[in-house]
């Protein structure tokens, strides 16, 4: 009998095709071909499983750097915010005080130093703390930069959310192909038991035959 228990997802499937077309092409036997039938079904799952985790890490990998090369210019732009209503403030503008303690009650590094996924609730309060703002007197000094700032925050929030429901949609999937790739191992076994049973026996010449397609198969 061919070995299945510890072969890899790949090598399960280079197996699948070479053992289902000798089965169908050296057997009559119903169960033999039944089995058959049930081992390529188990194989096109798998393969779909693997293909559907290949491209959620794909997909995983992207909008991680897309995410990441978003949050460092949000993090120069909100942090280029700060020092302007710094420099306004100096000037003896007190609109600019009163719009830095409404966009930043607890500093700039509470805002900018988390990474990530937990800068996320940083974000949307500065983002709803911008909008909150608009129409006060520090705000006019800023024109339509504030609500820019305040849209591209929360565009990254739902980016950065998306991101993670990729993941573990990338972990549900990886799940599957796993239980994917047990369903095509027992399909395998049970091809094999029942060609054994229809060739007589596994020392037989025709089971050797069938056997013999995998040979060297890693």
């Amino acid at each position: 009998m061919p070995a299945y228990a510890h072969r890899s997802r790949a090598a399960l499937l280079a197996l699948t095709t070479p053992l289902v077309a000798a089965a169908r092409e050296l057997f009559t036997d119903p169960t033999v071909l039944e089995a058959a039938a049930a081992a390529d079904e188990a194989a096109v799952a798998l393969d779909l499983e693997v293909g559907g985790r290949r491209g959620a890490t794909a997909r995983l990998s992207a909008e991680a750097s897309a995410v990441l090369e978003a949050e460092q210019s949000l993090d120069r732009r909100v942090a280029g915010l700060h020092r302007a209503l710094d420099g306004l403030a100096a000037l003896g503008i007190g609109a600019a005080e009163d719009l830095t303690e409404a966009l930043f009650p607890a500093g700039l590094a509470a805002v900018v130093r988390p990474g990530g996924r937990s800068q996320v609730p940083e974000y949307q309060r500065l983002a709803d703390a911008i909008h909150g703002a608009l129409d006060t007197p520090g705000a006019a000094h800023f024109g339509p930069a504030l609500a820019e700032l305040r849209d591209d925050l929360r565009a990254w929030c739902a980016a950065t959310l998306a991101k993670d429901a990729t993941h573990r949609a990338g972990s549900t999937r990886a799940a599957g192909a796993a239980a994917a790739a047990e369903a095509l191992k027992s399909a395998l076994i049970r091809l094999d038991r029942t060609v054994e049973l229809a060739a007589g026996g596994p020392r037989s010449a025709l089971y050797e035959r069938w056997a013999l397609v995998v040979r060297g198969i890693a």
